[in-house]
């Protein structure tokens, strides 16, 4: 947003470079809100998972965040 507020001079202001500036802000936040939708459903089911596992003296909570931690960037967390 910073970047943008730079523009209103009115020295530099071209409107290609404020539309590629927009796109990717955009583009990150699209990116970061769905790596927070992720999240989301991984502590929704987390409850749950805990209470089928917790017999067994496995934490699945536990197994599925370190498998998140360690997958490529982009493969969806198991829940």
């Amino acid at each position: 947003m910073l970047a943008l507020l730079n523009f209103r001079d009115g020295k530099t202001s071209r409107c290609r470079v404020v539309q590629e500036l927009i796109k990717a802000r955009l583009t990150d936040l699209e990116k970061r809100a769905e790596e927070l939708r992720l999240v989301q459903a991984l502590l929704h089911s987390s409850p749950k998972a805990c209470r089928e596992f917790e017999r067994i003296g496995r934490c699945r909570v536990i197994e599925s965040l370190d498998f998140a931690s360690t997958s490529p960037p982009g493969k969806k967390v198991r829940p």
